[in-house]
This record gives structure tokens, sequence and C-alpha cells, in this order.
């Protein structure tokens, strides 16, 4: 009825966006704009809809319209750093970020988000500052305790760390969602797991399923949870979590429980059940699914654990991770299959499997290393370098692999039959047809480690060190045929290679015919 009222288009098209039909929402405000350019409510909401449909160019692009009209909003500047972060422009974001403090210094949030970006660049000694510039302004700011504990880890200052985390956890203010207490309580345990305070940090994991907050993992499977009671004549349903590396991890725990329980059931990831069925034959292996899979409500267990809870009742203290250098079983006629081919290809030379990326959304940029850096590692070897990267797009490690083979004297091959992304049976049974794995911290990792391959892992320090590799160690309890290559210094890489690529000539020399 009034197809020129500035103000109805813009409550249509934020109402439409809160109730995410994004199309509609944006043809809506859209058409304010169309109608009266400079409201900046319109762009302002219409940049939001961007950043929450993940068009992080089409949110900056259009919060800089609205900036254009009032410079000196401190909001919209750190909401427009913070999408510069997202686009990994870091130097602009911090520097809007700064205005942004200048601007409105009592404000605790501003701070807060200046150290997060901060955070990102890796500049981790002014990301503390932030950090306690904004629990200076606001010492309930559970998030900012959080946040701090994260780059103490990081740096080092572990115990510093808990005490700082105990702080995220003790804050009561309301308007802090529970996913930060729940955030602060992971970071907590996880500190005290890698520092190889098993028993505490066991014991505060187990929280981070009831202390407030949703987990996307959390199964609600109608059973008690198992809190180390006797098994010999109890049925217990054990669910994986988290990605597929740690259910790798972890898994190297169900045979404890196979052994006490009269039945146990386990629920994966759909591409982990073939390889799981044959490692672990004395349990019965389903795929995760919703609804759950029938034959958990046929078995009707007495209880429930998620996976990772095993920890405390089969790994809490340094003697408790048995010698089991094999705890997947891999197929051997398909293993088989790869070795003859890769033997033919290598003509007698030795065959080494390669990783050099993670995908893993938050600390996969800190762990991966550019093939480009490798070249130490891969350039005139007397060897065939075979491809383990995974990857959604099988061309994004082909053009990396090509740029190499042009530069530098190197044979890497890659075997178009394995989709490790999809197929994990098939990338166990190539893993186990090589004579070496080197890779950085990712799913390659935990596959070979499994398979007792022997393995050597190129570890960051700082942002992207899990906790289960532990602390200045160079071999690892869970995976007896892993040895650890760490950073001396964070971000650092070049070190890791010349050592990795000395160790390898040496290597190679061991297996040369006398």
């Amino acid at each position: 009825k009034h197809p020129r009222d500035v103000r109805g288009h813009y409550n249509v098209g934020r109402c439409l966006a809160q109730d995410a039909q994004t199309d509609l929402a944006e043809a809506a405000l859209s058409e304010a704009l169309r109608l009266a350019p400079t409201s900046t409510d319109a762009l302002i909401t219409l940049a939001k809809l961007y950043a929450d449909t993940k068009r992080t160019p089409d949110a900056i692009t259009t919060i800089q319209k609205a900036l254009a009209l009032d410079p000196k909003n401190a909001e919209w500047l750190s909401t427009m750093a913070t999408w510069l972060t997202q686009a990994e422009r870091h130097d602009e974001a911090i520097e809007l970020h700064r205005r942004a403090c200048a601007l409105s210094p009592e404000r605790a949030e501003l701070h807060y988000n200046l150290g997060n970006a901060l955070y990102a660049a890796r500049d981790l000694n002014a990301a503390a500052s932030a950090f306690r510039a904004a629990i200076e302004r606001a010492p309930d700011f559970a998030a900012a305790y959080n946040n701090l504990g994260e780059v103490l880890r990081d740096t080092g200052e572990f115990n510093a760390a808990l005490e700082v985390f105990e702080k995220a956890l003790h804050q009561k203010n309301e308007n802090q969602k529970g996913s930060v207490r729940a955030t602060a309580l992971i970071n907590k345990s996880l500190a005290l797991l890698a520092m190889g305070r098993l028993d505490e940090g066991w014991s505060a994991y187990r929280g981070r399923f009831d202390i407030g907050a949703t987990h996307e993992d959390a199964r609600a499977f109608p059973y008690p949870f198992w809190n180390g009671q006797e098994l010999a004549d109890k049925k217990i349903l054990i669910w994986a979590e988290q990605g597929v590396g740690d259910q790798l991890l972890y898994g190297s725990m169900l045979n404890d429980i196979a052994v006490r329980a009269a039945r146990c059931i386990f629920e994966c990831d759909v591409r982990l059940v073939s390889l799981f069925q044959r490692s672990f034959p004395a349990l019965q292996i389903v795929p995760r699914s919703d609804p759950q899979h029938p034959e958990i409500e046929r078995l009707a267990p007495d209880f429930q654990s998620a996976l990772a809870d095993l920890g405390g009742f089969c790994r809490s203290r340094s003697d408790s991770f048995p010698p089991q250098p094999q705890v997947l079983a891999h197929d051997p006629i398909m293993a088989q299959a790869f070795r003859r081919r890769y033997l033919d290809h290598a003509r007698g030379r030795p065959i080494i499997g390669i990783s050099w990326e993670s995908h893993a959304p938050r600390t996969g940029k800190f762990k991966s290393i550019p093939l480009s850096a490798w070249c130490p590692i891969l350039e005139n070897r007397d060897a065939v370098f075979v491809s383990l990267q995974y990857a959604d797009q099988r061309s994004q490690i082909e053009d990396q692999i090509e740029e190499i083979r042009q530069k530098f004297s190197s044979d890497i091959l890659v075997d178009d039959r394995v989709d490790a992304v999809k197929d994990l049976d098939a990338f166990a049974a190539q893993i186990a047809a090589v004579d070496l794995v080197i890779s950085i911290s990712n799913t390659t990792v935990h596959v070979a480690g499994s398979l007792g391959r022997e393995t050597w892992t190129l570890l960051p320090r700082g942002p992207g060190a899990l906790w289960y590799w532990f602390l200045d160690r160079e071999d690892c309890p869970w995976y007896p045929s892993v040895r650890l290559f760490r950073q001396s210094e964070m971000g650092e890489w070049s070190d890791v290679i010349s050592r990795v690529s000395a160790q390898l000539d040496a290597w190679l020399q061991s297996r040369a015919p006398a």
C-alpha cells in the first residue's frame, strides 16, 4: 500500500532477516536503500545479513557506506574490523579496532574485540594487553578471561592460564552465555591434560556437557552415564564425538572397555564403521544417525558414555597408556594392491607419504605448512613421495604438487583411487602401503599412528598445539610409532623443516644397501 515507505521496507527486511528468510530480507532492505541510500539502519542491517550468510566482502563494502556517513561510530568500526579479520586482512582490522577503542575507551567489548583481532594475527602479547584492558573495564567479563587464558596457554604460561580459566568459570554475569563457561571449562581441562595432570584434566573435561551450554556433539540417549561401575554383566553404549582424528585417538581405548563389558556397542562417524568393525571385532559398530540406529535400542544398554570420557577411567595416569603400536586393522588386500603399485613406481626407492594441510576451522592455519616450504625435505631425494593430503577439491592438491614438480626434482605421486575425505578405509590401506609418513598434525597422523606406521609429525607452538601431544615431548603415549618435531619459535617452520630434512638424510642412509 505504501511502496515508497522507506521505514516500512526496512522493518519488513529486518523482520525477515530475523526469521532467516535471507533472499526476501535482502530484497526489502535493498528497496529501502534504493529509496533512501543514506539510511544507516538499512545499511547496517543489510551488512549483518551478508555477514551472517558468509558474504563477508559484501558485508564489508556495505558497512563502509554506513561509516562514510558516520565515521566516528565505534561500534560499526569494531564490527567492520571483525569482518576484516575473518577475511584475514589483519592489519586493517587492528587499525579499525584501535580507532574504535580510542573513540570509546571505556567500552570493554571494544578492547575484547581488539584482543581477538590481535590473537588472530598472532600478536599474542598485544592480545593479552587488550584482554586485560577489557577486564579492567568489566571485571565480570568471562569471555575476556577465557581468551586471556588461551593467550597465556599459547605462550607457555600454563599455570597462569589455569588461574585465568578458573576466573572465567566463576563469573556470574547473567548476560554472558553458558557456552563461555563451557569453553573455559574445556580450556582448563585440556591445559591440565597437556601438562600431564591427567586425573584432574579428565575429571574437569567430563563437565563439558552439563555446564549449561548446548554441545553439538552431545547425544540425547536415555541411558545412565557410566561412572566407572562394574561392567562384567552390563551392556554399554559408547558414542563418538568431535572429528574423525579425535575418534581415532580416543578409539584406542575401546579395547579397554570391550574386555570389561558383557556387550559394547559403539556409535561413530559412518566413514569409520568398516575400519572399526575390522579393528574391534568384539564390539558392535553402528554409524551415527538421527534418529539413532535401531541396534542401539535393541541392545537396551545399561550405561552410556561419550568416547572421550573413557580417558578418566582408562588413561588417568602416565603409566596407563599400553604399549600398543597398532590399534587399527587395515584391509590387507587393498593395502597390498597399493603397495604393489607404489613399488613398481619406486623401483627400489623408499616410499614416503606426506601431508601438509589441516582444514580444522580454528587451528588449521596454525598447523599447516605450505608445500613450497617442504622443499628441503622433498628436493633431490632418492625416494618416492606419495601425497596423503586430503581435500574437498582434488585440484587444490594437484596444483600445489605440480608447482613443486616444476621447480624441484621431486617425485610426488597422487593416487586418484583414494578419496581420503569420503573413504577412510582406502585411506588407511594407502597409509599402510608406505614406508614412512611425514605430516603436520591432522587426520593423516591419527590414521598412521593408529596403524603403527612410523610417522614424523611437525607440530606448532602456540595456537594449534593440541593437548594430546603433551608438552615438550618427542614421543606420544597415544601412538608409540609417532615421533614429534616441534617448532622452536611460534610461527616459524624453517627450523622444523631443517631438522626433519636432516633426520630424513639419516633415515635414507640407514636403508641404503651396504
